[in-house]
């Protein structure tokens, strides 16, 4: 059961995460939890499901705090698993509805595909962060990512137009990034793999 269940992230602006069934602030529990040597229902008023949930919670800030403190510098963004459920989500509810028309909804799509995978991955490896995956998990390969999941490749090389060339899945986000018109069998095929990923995120992610 996710720490969503239990906890409110911020209620309002500039107030702290509460326990939905209570309304205590989730750090003055953590708080209270620390001083604790014995028996913790003597102590604070909370489940036991709630109590898993306030250290998840607490995990997940400790990683999103790591991000923020990630080197600069270095070549790539790292994000939490929160973070990419939360881009995946985003993403494809923003892109699905327009992505038979238009190459920017499409784009939105394939990145979210991109984050759903990571996410996935990151489950699979018991990880919080993408900081903690190894170098070659932290690629835009769309058929690489599904190996890694266990999963058959779906995104084959795709046809762009004006000029002609066949770019493959590690190539398809750049594409469509750079306003790279695909082919109509490209697009239709693109859009079929697309929509069956899709599925199988939604049904892995929670």
């Amino acid at each position: 059961m996710p720490w969503s269940d239990h906890i409110i992230p911020a209620p309002h602006a500039g107030t702290r995460p509460v326990f939905k069934r209570t309304g205590d602030a989730v750090e003055d529990v953590l708080a209270a939890l620390a001083k604790v040597d014995d028996d913790v229902g003597d102590h604070v008023n909370i489940t036991r499901e709630e109590m898993r949930a306030c250290f998840e919670y607490a995990s997940t800030l400790v990683a999103d705090r790591m991000m923020q403190r990630a080197d600069p510098g270095g070549a790539k963004t790292h994000v939490s698993s929160e973070q990419l459920k939360r881009a995946f989500r985003r993403h494809k509810d923003a892109g699905l509805d327009g992505a038979e028309r238009s190459d920017s909804s499409l784009l939105l799509v394939i990145y979210a595909i991109e984050c759903g995978l990571k996410r996935v991955l990151l489950d699979r490896r018991g990880k919080k962060t993408t900081l903690k995956l190894d170098k070659d998990d932290l690629t835009h390969h769309l058929d690489e990512l599904l190996r890694l999941v266990g999963q058959t490749p779906r995104f084959h090389a795709v046809s762009l137009v004006e000029p002609d060339e066949d770019v493959g899945p590690d190539r398809i986000h750049e594409a469509l990034r750079y306003g790279r018109r695909l082919s109509v069998d490209s697009r239709r095929r693109l859009l079929i793999s697309a929509k069956a990923v899709l599925k199988y995120l939604e049904e892995n992610i929670r």
